[in-house]
């Protein structure tokens, strides 16, 4: 089995290996110095050694940085029940949740192949279904969490149309007390 550790920046390398598929990569770094100091500069200190990234097609879509950490950190404390991410990445959310005792169930809806060959093994007991967000229709009432993480940046308020899209095509999917969020909507709402 996969050393799954608690929620922490850094420690992805741990549960996903290194490899390629396609256009997919995972790829383990440690930041040099210049890296760091623009992180450090920029708000967004690079404090571990080594960091989980998932590149496709020459962009960054993922990572396990602290940035990444912080930003997921509600997400990851409202998940319970049933629970629908769309977006794997790097499982960097799935990590500490889908072996949790109040998580029932947990449902990826990932676009990409080459990410679902990469990553989904590392998380057996986890249902990933290729698939585009935009396009699936989800079942009603059958989710008490849905989580959208989509996009490679920080959504910004060129996102937020597309945010609110997605939360009324999979509101029905959400039973009565639900939550739905999409990773950094309050920076897209700004």
């Amino acid at each position: 089995m996969k050393n799954h550790k608690q929620f922490m920046p850094g420690t992805m390398h741990l549960v996903v290996p290194t490899g390629k598929h396609g256009e997919a990569e995972i790829v383990h770094e440690s930041p040099d110095r210049f890296t760091r100091l623009h992180g450090a500069i920029h708000g967004q200190p690079l404090e571990c050694n080594k960091y989980t990234r998932l590149v496709i097609g020459g962009t960054l879509w993922m990572t396990d940085a602290e940035f990444e950490w912080r930003t997921s950190l509600t997400a990851v404390r409202k998940m319970r029940g049933d629970v629908l991410i769309i977006g794997l990445g790097i499982g960097f959310i799935l990590s500490p949740i889908y072996r949790r005792r109040d998580i029932s169930s947990v449902t990826v809806i990932e676009k990409s192949a080459d990410v679902i060959l990469l990553v989904a093994p590392c998380f057996p007991g986890v249902t990933v279904i290729e698939a585009d967000a935009y396009k699936w229709t989800p079942p009603k009432c059958a989710f008490d969490v849905i989580y959208f993480d989509i996009w490679p940046n920080i959504p910004n308020a060129d996102d937020w149309a597309d945010i609110k899209k997605l939360k009324r095509k999979y509101r029905s999917a959400l039973r009565t007390g639900g939550w739905i969020a999409a990773w950094c909507e309050d920076y897209a709402r700004r």
